[in-house]
């Protein structure tokens, strides 16, 4: 019989942002025949099927297992909105989980210099 049941969804999905980039982290389903995760992402709206959207990454790994990917070449300020599908052998796809982020420039301007100190280890 043909496998139509998807595996469950991927857990602790979450993203952190960064200078044109997101970073997004999730653990893989902890179904047996769970064989990775595909995160789609759009800009208007989150993703609301496997198809939708464009492909943020594809990576497969052991079920229950937690990964990561970096998504590059965003654009700062924009707001990028996730879905996290798990997916089998056939392939099932789990209901997805969502996240989002919004990629920034970080400021790279070193914090002042310390000032006001005093010696006290002289006599």
């Amino acid at each position: 019989a043909a496998d139509t049941t998807p595996p469950a969804p991927v857990t602790a999905f979450s993203t952190t942002s960064g200078d044109a980039q997101v970073t997004l982290r999730w653990t893989h389903s902890a179904s047996s025949d769970s064989r990775g995760t595909m995160i789609r992402f759009k800009t208007t709206s989150t993703p609301t099927s496997a198809s939708d959207g464009a492909l943020a990454c594809d990576k497969q790994g052991p079920s229950g297992s937690a990964d990561q990917c970096v998504h590059s070449g965003l654009t700062n300020g924009t707001t990028y909105f996730y879905a996290a599908f798990s997916y089998d052998a056939a392939p099932n796809y789990g209901t997805s989980v969502s996240a989002q982020g919004s990629p920034n420039a970080t400021s790279n301007t070193p914090p002042s210099d310390v000032g006001g100190l005093i010696r006290t280890d002289t006599k």
